[in-house]
């Protein structure tokens, strides 16, 4: 059954630990527990690496691979990812979901069969400094209702748009996209961004594409929608004053309107 804790267990570590072949989730903390994994390996599990429900934990340099479902879940929970390996699993690197909220640094999302992470409705996620590659879906989606921010990753080689997806039908969806490296396959359905929605919550940096095709399109409020064409080659990243500049027509940063 993998390793199981929750309340009166309020507090778990578990260390340097290889957690594998179990029927259910390697590890699942929940019902107030709070967990602290480092260095773990947690493989080949049925129901997922690692799931985290109504708990919290803290997730530091973990190897989460080749498991049934998503490699970490978290429902109505806080967690924080950092420097972890969560790939070659079924479905998604990673989900969030029912209110929770995760933070994720540093970590390596690749080579999963669906996104990198998913965004659920009332879920909210920041993202800053990870590599997501070569997943079969986009490296992140947020659904409708969902919040966050993604800042200063890189994204490549990923299919379903590539970078970014965000399928939101309200506004303003409290999302911000900024900084980020976006490297898009020639198979890509859509393009590196795409933004369903008027969103008041956008700025974009550098875009490689591969494909002819393949476009950004960023929603931004009172500034209309900006499409921004890939080509072959890199796009020159934008100086300090044009990131101002377009940071503060999507509402974004100091000064800008709420």
């Amino acid at each position: 059954a993998g390793v199981f804790a929750r309340h009166p267990c309020s507090k778990v570590t578990l260390n340097h630990n290889e957690i594998y072949d179990t029927q259910k989730a390697g590890i699942t903390i929940f019902a107030g527990a709070d967990g602290t994994l480092l260095g773990n390996r947690v493989h080949n599990n049925k129901l997922g690496g690692v799931y985290i429900s109504n708990g919290s934990a803290n997730l530091f340099d973990n190897d989460v691979f080749e498991n049934s479902a998503s490699g970490v879940q978290i429902k109505s929970s806080k967690a924080t990812l950092t420097g972890n390996r969560i790939h070659h699993g079924h479905k998604n690197g990673v989900v969030v979901f029912h209110t929770g909220k995760a933070t994720l640094e540093g970590n390596q999302i690749y080579d999963n069969g669906g996104a990198g992470v998913e965004v659920k409705t009332n879920a909210d996620v920041h993202l800053s400094g990870n590599t997501i590659e070569n997943c079969k879906a986009a490296a992140v989606t947020f659904a409708s209702g969902a919040g966050g921010w993604t800042m200063n990753n890189v994204y490549a080689g990923n299919k379903d748009g590539g970078g970014v997806v965000k399928n939101t039908t309200d506004s303003p969806a409290g999302i911000v996209i900024t900084s980020n490296d976006i490297i898009v396959p020639s198979n890509a359905r859509q393009g590196s961004i795409s933004a369903r929605t008027a969103s008041r919550h956008a700025a974009e940096t550098k875009m490689v594409g591969c494909g002819a095709s393949a476009s950004a399109f960023v929603g931004a409020a009172g500034a209309g929608k900006m499409m921004l064409a890939l080509t072959a080659q890199p796009v020159v990243p934008l100086d300090s004053d044009e990131r101002s500049q377009i940071n503060r027509a999507a509402g974004v940063g100091a000064g800008a309107a709420t």
